[in-house]
C-alpha cells in the first residue's frame, strides 16, 4: 500500500554520480496534476516529432550536397565515378526519406483531425485548405508531391550533376570555389511510363533543362513547415501550454527550463532503495519541442 508520494530532484553534475534531494511530499491531487501535465506535454512532443523527422531528413539532403562540394574542392575536374556514386546514393536516400516523411506528416495531420473533429469540421477543412493552397500556388509543391508517387511506382528518379570550380577569394582568403548543380532529369522523367497528373506533365513539358533539385526541395520544405504550423490542433497545443505552466510552477522553475531531473516516487515505506520504487519522470526537456513550435509560429507570423 502506498503511504506517500514524494517529489525528488536528482542533481545532474557532469562527471559525478547523481545526488537525490527530497523536495517535498505531494498530495494525491498534486501528484495527479503533475502526471496529467506530463501526459499533455508528451502528447504534443509526439505530435511534433512527426514534423521534426521531416525537417531532419531535409537537413540530411543539404548536408549531403554540402559534403560533395567540399570533397570536390580536393579533386580535379574529373573527380571520378566513386565520388558522384556516393553522392547519388546519399541524395536519393535523403530524398526518399524526406518525401516519405512529409507524406506521413500530411496523412497524420488529416487522420488525427478527422478522427477527433470529423471531416466536416473547421479544423480538418483548414488543414485541407492550406495544403490545397500550396498545391495551387507553386509548381515546386505539385512536382515534389507527384515525385513521391513516382518513386513509389517507378523507382528512384534520374538525377544529373554538374560540378565546376575555380581559384578565387573566399572570406578574404585565396582558395578553390566550387559550385554544384543538381537537377532531376526532366526528359527521362517524362519518358518514364509513370502517369503524371496532366497539370504537372504539361508544366514539365513547357520547361527547358533539368528541374533544380535543391531549389524545389527547399520550397517543398517551407510549404511542409507552413502546413504543419497552420494545421496543428490548437486544442492540443493549448493543453500543452497550460501543462507547461503548471509543471514549471510546481517545480518552481523559470521559462526555458529543460532539465530532466525531477521524479515522483510512490513510497510504500518498506524499502530504503528509493530508486527501486515506482516512479514518474517529469521530462522537462520535452518543453523544448513546445517552445520551438511557439517560436516558429511567431517567426512566420501565425497566430497561436
Amino acid at each position: 500500500m502506498i503511504s506517500k508520494l514524494i517529489l525528488i530532484k536528482k542533481s545532474l553534475t557532469p562527471g559525478k554520480p547523481g545526488k537525490l534531494v527530497l523536495k517535498r511530499t505531494l498530495s494525491n491531487k498534486d501528484a495527479d496534476s503533475l502526471v496529467m501535465s506530463m501526459l499533455d506535454i508528451e502528447a504534443f512532443a509526439q505530435h511534433y516529432l512527426v514534423y521534426e523527422c521531416a525537417m531532419i531528413n531535409y537537413d540530411s539532403f543539404i548536408s549531403a550536397d554540402s559534403a560533395l562540394i567540399e570533397k570536390f574542392k580536393h579533386y580535379g575536374n574529373n573527380p571520378g565515378e566513386n565520388l558522384f556514386g556516393e553522392f547519388s546514393r546519399d541524395l536519393n536516400l535523403t530524398l526518399l526519406n524526406f518525401l516519405t516523411s512529409v507524406k506521413l506528416m500530411l496523412e497524420y495531420l488529416e487522420k488525427s483531425l478527422s478522427n477527433k473533429y470529423g471531416k466536416g469540421s473547421e479544423e480538418f477543412q483548414r488543414c485541407k485548405s492550406v495544403q490545397n493552397g500550396h498545391y495551387d500556388d507553386k509548381f515546386s509543391y505539385r512536382f515534389m508531391y507527384e515525385l513521391r508517387n513516382y518513386m513509389q511506382h517507378s523507382g528512384l528518379p534520374p538525377i544529373n550533376y554538374e560540378a565546376t570550380k575555380e581559384f578565387g577569394m573566399r572570406d578574404g582568403k585565396p582558395g578553390f570555389l566550387a559550385n554544384m548543380h543538381v537537377g532531376f532529369n526532366r526528359t527521362a522523367l517524362l519518358q518514364n511510363s509513370y502517369k503524371w497528373k496532366a497539370v504537372v506533365k504539361n508544366e514539365m513539358e513547357a520547361m527547358t533543362g533539368d528541374i533544380p533539385a535543391p531549389t524545389y526541395m527547399h520550397e517543398y520544405m517551407i510549404a511542409a513547415q507552413d502546413i504543419f504550423l497552420r494545421s496543428t490542433d490548437r486544442a492540443l497545443y493549448q493543453r500543452a501550454l497550460n501543462a507547461k505552466q503548471a509543471l514549471l510552477t510546481a517545480l518552481n522553475k523559470p521559462d526555458f527550463y529543460y532539465k530532466d531531473e525531477h521524479i515522483i516516487v510512490a513510497d510504500d515505506g518498506t524499502t530504503t532503495d528509493i530508486m527501486s520504487l515506482p516512479l514518474v519522470r517529469l521530462s522537462a526537456s520535452l518543453l523544448g519541442k513546445l517552445d520551438q513550435f511557439t517560436g516558429q509560429l511567431r517567426q512566420n507570423g501565425i497566430d497561436d
